[in-house]
């Protein structure tokens, strides 16, 4: 029995430091890596995107409250103003 035991235990040894721990470890390093890159994905796509469309709007939103005066000869210079950029960009672009 005790050569049998010692060849288990050897046998065993071996498993665990060549076998076993390299699983283990192997797990944790892919792990670790799929922790970093989902990390990386949530922060750009998930937080920095919509944080981005977000202040975004707010700048628009700001812009458009500025622009909203209360007077109509404010707002027919708008109309001419945008009337004259799509001329513009009629004659020069769209048919040149």
């Amino acid at each position: 029995m005790g050569v049998l035991s010692s060849a288990l235990a050897v046998a065993w040894g071996w498993l665990d430091r060549n076998v076993l721990d390299r699983v283990v470890d192997g797990t944790g390093h892919v792990t670790s890596f799929l922790g970093r890159l989902n990390f990386l994905v949530d922060d750009t796509l998930l937080n920095d995107g919509p944080d981005a469309v977000a202040h975004g709007t707010v700048a628009t939103g700001e812009g458009v409250r500025r622009s909203e005066t209360g007077k109509a000869q404010d707002y027919v210079s708008y109309i001419f103003i945008g009337v004259v950029l799509v001329g513009l960009v009629y004659i020069y672009w769209l048919r040149g």
